[in-house]
């Protein structure tokens, strides 16, 4: 069993495995993907 398996549906946290890795500040093309995403991810909190 992996990591993303291990984890109940219900739980606080969710897994994001990228197929090139994904360390290093999540540096992309559009700036720091992983601050978008984890803004986004905000927004969807807040909207309900």
């Amino acid at each position: 069993m992996d990591l993303a398996e291990a984890l109940p549906p219900e739980a606080a946290i969710r897994t994001l495995f990228t197929p090139r890795g994904g360390h290093n500040g999540f540096h992309g093309r559009d700036g720091c993907w992983g601050d978008q995403l984890a803004a986004a991810w905000l927004r969807d909190v807040v909207a309900g």
